[in-house]
């Protein structure tokens, strides 16, 4: 039986989004204007641990950080979706493919998201690592998990366990060169930033949460046995409630995205970040599938639903920066370009940062 409380959209957002719905009816999100001019990393192709280690990296760490790019063979007509969007490129690009602007990044794994995070926090220096950070997180996943980086003595800098190069999330390059290398993956490319922003709220409207759930994420560390004897990488630990004198992460999550916006403390930075498996993760990595996929209608509704609290609750205007991701593997490459062009619509509508 459905919740009761999951149906308290009010009238105005229901009209808001069939008007939305409406607009994409009239004007077909397919031409030229979707053709993006995304850029691709070049491939990693060190020895792997570096020259100083010459590593050979064993196959259950090869699978760790490389393994979801065999995700995209569960869509069967990737290849054809793509052109849509990528003219030229090719399935094996993806992983290195994004486009960003100062206004934010588009890409194709959600990794390059914190590539995106970090250009924002080094083009805006008045922003200290103690600023109090929102992050609206719309996705079908946490992306908690702890990424292959080594600590250092410094407590900014990291180490790329397969690359053996320096990470600082102050130079944009760096995490670019981790992304492709595997060590910040899809699922882990929060925890770095947990690790260094003390005053951290991550808002997750997740579609298929039950009820609204909260803790606390405290910066912690876990031993690196198989690689790097001695080392740690960062992780973090949940508590349901706040330490007494330390600062730590807070994490909320809720299908209410009204309740959730309301959260947001009136000087914080906004940053926006938008999974593209939030609309639809029919595909799941793989490792289960949904009962029925979202139909276009559906998918449609929903954005135009996000787009219009965020204008009811007036936060539109204090997003600072956008991440996209299209989700290889989760989201289904038929999608993307529907989404993406309402996505869009509605980003330039609202004047909210629009990195494609």
């Amino acid at each position: 039986m459905l919740d009761p409380g999951r149906l308290q959209l009010s009238q105005r957002l229901v009209n808001l989004a069939l008007e939305r719905f409406a607009e994409a009816e009239s004007s077909p999100t397919h031409g030229p204007e979707l053709a993006y001019s995304f850029s691709a990393y070049p491939r990693y192709q060190g020895v792997v641990g570096g020259p100083s280690k010459g590593i050979s990296l064993p196959s259950h760490l090869l699978r760790e950080a490389w393994g979801h790019r065999g995700l995209y063979c569960l869509d069967p007509y990737l290849s054809i979706h793509l052109a849509q969007i990528a003219p030229a490129w090719k399935p094996i690009d993806l992983p290195r493919l994004h486009l960003r602007s100062p206004r934010g990044i588009l890409a194709f794994d959600d990794s390059w998201t914190a590539v995106g995070w970090s250009d924002w926090w080094t083009r805006v220096p008045a922003v200290s690592s103690d600023a109090q950070i929102i992050i609206i997180h719309l996705d079908d996943h946490q992306d908690l998990v702890h990424p292959l980086l080594l600590a250092t003595d410094t407590a900014s800098l990291w180490s790329d366990i397969l690359t053996d190069a320096k990470v600082s999330l102050s130079n944009p390059a760096t995490v670019a060169a981790a992304v492709v290398s595997g060590a910040i993956g899809i699922g882990c490319f929060f925890v770095p930033f947990v690790h260094l922003w003390t005053n951290l709220t991550i808002l997750h409207l997740q579609r298929r949460a039950s009820s609204w759930e909260e803790c606390w994420l405290y910066r912690s560390f876990l031993p690196e046995n198989r690689l790097a004897p001695g080392s740690r990488r960062p992780a973090i630990e949940r508590s349901l409630r706040p330490a007494e004198g330390s600062k730590q992460a807070h994490y909320i999550r809720s299908w209410n995205f009204r309740a959730l916006l309301a959260a947001i403390p009136p000087e914080a930075h906004v940053l926006l970040h938008i999974d593209l498996d939030y609309f639809n993760d029919e595909l799941a990595g793989g490792v289960t599938r949904i009962d029925r996929e979202p139909c276009k209608e559906e998918m449609l509704l929903e954005v135009a639903s996000v787009f219009s609290q965020l204008e009811e609750s007036r936060m539109h205007w204090r997003i600072e920066h956008t991440s996209v991701a299209l989700s290889p593997g989760f989201c289904p490459s038929k999608h993307w370009h529907l989404l993406l062009g309402r996505i869009r619509s509605e980003l330039i509508r609202l004047n909210c940062p629009c990195p494609f």
